[in-house]
């Protein structure tokens, strides 16, 4: 039983829920500014609502590559990597199926970017395999 009259430290992680996904999305569609904001808030978003992961902890990279080429053309097309430690459990394929189609409506949507010219790659990064604040997430939140 802990001694509710001493203060304990805060923990740095909530420990409910593994976190720290990353969505790195490189496109050839000519996104401005406000497109490169839209397509951002938008992945942040669904990490947000589809995964329950904190705000805090999610990292979104958007990369305009006018070079990109996808099927033999430099048309609108977007390549998208998401790792995260875990998917939801019982729940992943459903998750990463809802990331997908978030991810997708908000590449169409910012960036012209139609479905057959998108691929979408889901990593279910082991805890050993990743680090926050000099530690390992197995080692904060055990294996």
């Amino acid at each position: 039983i802990r001694d509710s009259s001493k203060p304990t430290a805060p923990s740095p992680l909530p420990t409910a829920t593994p976190i720290m996904p990353f969505v790195n999305i490189r496109t050839s569609a000519p996104l401005d500014a406000a497109g490169i904001k839209a397509v951002t808030d938008a992945a942040h978003k669904a990490i947000n609502e589809v995964l329950s992961k904190p705000d805090e902890y999610i990292a979104v990279n958007v990369d305009v590559c006018p070079n990109l080429q996808f099927g033999g053309t430099k048309a609108p097309a977007a390549m998208i990597s998401v790792h995260s430690i875990g998917y939801g459990g019982a729940n992943a394929k459903a998750n990463k199926e809802a990331l997908l189609k978030a991810l997708g409506e908000a590449m169409k949507t910012a960036g012209n970017v139609p479905g057959d010219r998108l691929f979408v790659s889901f990593e279910d990064v082991h805890k050993d395999f990743w680090g926050f604040n000099g530690q390992l997430f197995s080692t904060i939140f055990g294996t």
